[in-house]
């Protein structure tokens, strides 16, 4: 079993790093399916819990952490690991590139829930927005998108990614049945398919969250 290490200076933190083994069994169970040295695109990495996990599995990791107190907890926990496999960016991922609005109304290390775009907040700063299809060079096999909420503009923005069929699989946190319709729609078009073991797992964290909570989909290349 890969074991790697990270800070845990609050109750969050903690909890995000006891319940990794069973909170989502899927993205586990995905992560371990990548192929030996492939290159993982990490969008909304937060304190970089699955970062971490995919680069002692000696993968190259892009993270991309927008909030401010988890992107330095993710630089600190890259450190702690001594990993040189692991490239963390500041930035919004979205369809576009340009200065955005990002809003947060926890400001805790570990906490979720950061928009993009001009949304109503307690912590609002100005940063950077890019595309998926920016980073083309890079060669990304493997793509997991958690970013809560915005989902279809990532995708919007990594099309030409999928047209090339760059990628193995993608893992996209969906959030709402038209989103998930939205997105199932683009994927399909470009020979993606969600008809896939790791979306039949038994223990599948939708169960946990029930049908109106966000859900995990994979989907892979036909």
């Amino acid at each position: 079993m890969e074991v790697f290490k990270m800070h845990c200076d609050n109750e969050l933190e903690k909890w995000r790093s006891e319940t990794f083994w069973h909170k989502e069994p899927e993205t586990i169970a995905w992560i371990n399916s990548f192929k030996p040295e492939s290159v993982f695109f990490d969008i909304g990495a937060n304190i970089g819990i699955y970062t971490l996990y995919a680069a002692v599995k000696k993968h190259t990791v892009i993270s991309f952490e927008p909030m401010r107190n988890n992107f330095i907890r993710l630089v600190e926990n890259i450190i702690l690991n001594k990993f040189d496999n692991v490239i963390p960016l500041p930035v919004v991922v979205s369809n576009g590139y340009g200065k955005i609005e990002f809003s947060y109304n926890d400001d805790r290390v570990g906490a979720s829930g950061g928009q993009a775009g001009d949304i109503d907040g307690w912590y609002k700063y100005i940063t950077h927005s890019v595309t998926l299809d920016d980073f083309m060079s890079y060669n990304p096999n493997y793509i997991k998108i958690d970013v809560d909420g915005q989902e279809l503009r990532i995708i919007k923005g990594m099309e030409h990614i999928l047209y090339m069929k760059m990628i193995d699989s993608c893992l996209v946190e969906i959030e709402g049945k038209k989103d998930k319709k939205a997105i199932r729609k683009i994927f399909e078009k470009y020979g993606y398919t969600a008809d896939n073991e790791f979306n039949k797992l038994k223990y599948h964290s939708r169960n946990r969250r029930g049908s109106k909570g966000p859900e995990n989909m994979v989907f892979t290349r036909e």
